[in-house]
């Protein structure tokens, strides 16, 4: 049953376009702030007040985030005007289940985001992130596994490698671990690392697509510019690790599928270079033009 809930309109400028379109690093960062203002609010605590029963920092970590949409990011224009509904349910005492409609006119963007918390060991790791309870939350709910929505019970799945499929809109990936093209990524302190020094979940898309532009533009698959030739109409994030400043990001693309004439497919995965750990699998559907 979802509780928290949340409503407002954002009017479409310079701040939130990229490239004559919707800045989808601004829609993560928008959605995921409207999904942690829900969640605080459920708990009557500021984010920096949430803490574990040991006086432990918490930080809300994002497992997934899925957006779909039937129209592409650049079909958003100047002056737009988005109304943003948001409503999130909590599962147990750590994990967060919420839905955000980001609506505009006949155009329409639906987004699941799962989130739960975790602590550092120590302050200086971000290789080493715990699982923690807030010490403010009440709710004693046992939630079944059952019972739990399909957005999160696929994390378990994905996870524990009983699923060979992950649908996104009307399109079915075959999970692969098949290397396609594979870039190295150096953190950019400036643009990857949020407030409390952690690996900013907003970046993973974003390394994930300077990396893939590399593979399109070298080859010329579509047009001379990828980056402005396509833009994401969905988008599904499932997230496994965090990581370092002065670490390096391995991309691997896995398989890419073209849809009929103007769609792509595109299945990719990050990894931390230093011990080979996956820190998230990414499936996108862009559109383009030739």
């Amino acid at each position: 049953m979802f509780k928290g809930r949340r409503e407002y309109r954002q009017v479409v400028n310079m701040p939130q376009m990229a490239m004559g379109g919707l800045s989808e690093s601004w829609l993560m960062k928008e959605i995921g702030d409207c999904h942690w203002q829900m969640l605080c609010a459920d708990l009557g605590l500021k984010s920096n007040e949430i803490f574990d029963e040991f006086g432990n920092r918490l930080y809300a970590t994002f497992i997934r985030i899925k957006f779909e949409s039937h129209n592409s990011l650049k079909d958003y224009q100047e002056n737009d005007i988005l109304k943003i509904m948001g409503e999130t349910q909590r599962l147990g005492n750590s994990l967060y289940f919420g839905k955000i409609d980001v609506l505009c006119n006949k155009k329409r963007i639906n987004c699941s985001l799962a989130t739960t918390f975790s602590t550092r060991e120590n302050d200086t790791d971000n290789t080493k992130l715990t699982k923690g309870v807030p010490a403010a939350s009440d709710n004693d709910e046992i939630i079944k596994v059952s019972d739990l929505p399909e957005h999160i019970l696929d994390i378990i799945r994905l996870r524990k490698a009983s699923i060979t499929t992950v649908n996104v809109s009307d399109h079915t990936f075959e999970l692969t671990d098949n290397v396609v093209f594979t870039e190295k990524y150096e953190i950019n302190p400036y643009t990857d690392i949020n407030g409390v020094g952690l690996l900013y979940f907003a970046a993973y898309p974003l390394i994930n697509d300077i990396c893939e532009l590399t593979y399109f533009n070298k080859n010329e698959l579509v047009g001379a510019n990828w980056a402005l030739n396509s833009s994401t109409m969905s988008r599904d994030i499932f997230y496994f690790a965090n990581c370092n400043i002065n670490e390096a990001i391995c991309y691997r693309l896995n398989s890419l599928t073209r849809i009929g004439s103007d769609h792509m497919a595109l299945q990719s995965s990050l990894y931390r270079e230093s011990d080979n750990t996956l820190m998230a699998k990414i499936f996108t559907i862009k559109q383009f033009r030739n």
